[in-house]
């Protein structure tokens, strides 16, 4: 796991459900009422709007990657879940490029670039998959922005 917490930040880690691909939250080791989508937490970043964690599910033939920021008190501020059909994923190159932006590669080579938005702004999203990212609320403000860079052949 990349840790990039926040010096005396707190540490976060997941204990995966009896439900399949969730796990609850835990923070320095304690539970809380969080239940995320996503059975291993790959890296965890301290950002100014909050903690980023990135967490993997490695569904049969539908890998998916979860990222998710939570606010001050450990609730979840905003997600966004990557996921293609039949498509199988490894999160590479995890990389933060400055304070509110990161660049990843996931499902196959494609380039990722998320940006943590500050301010949140609104949005209209499709509560069910299109393409390859989809969040769960029709209308909401949101803190995270993800773009796909460039799709390799």
């Amino acid at each position: 796991m990349v840790d990039r917490a926040a010096p005396n930040g707190p540490t976060y880690s997941l204990h995966r459900s009896d439900r399949q691909s969730t796990s609850q939250l835990l923070v320095d080791d304690h539970e809380t009422s969080e239940i995320l989508h996503g059975q291993w937490l790959e890296a965890q970043y301290a950002t100014a709007a909050g903690a980023l964690l990135f967490i993997v599910d490695d569904a049969y033939q539908e890998d998916a990657l979860g990222i998710y920021l939570l606010d001050p008190q450990h609730r979840v501020r905003d997600h966004i879940r990557l996921q293609r059909m039949y498509a199988t994923g490894k999160l590479r190159g995890l990389r933060q490029l400055d304070e509110a932006n990161f660049e990843f590669s996931f499902l196959g080579d494609d380039l990722w670039r998320l940006q943590v938005l500050s301010p949140p702004r609104a949005g209209l999203h499709l509560p069910f998959p299109l393409r390859e990212q989809h969040r769960d609320h029709l209308f909401s403000r949101h803190w995270l922005a993800l773009r796909k860079q460039r799709l390799n052949a």
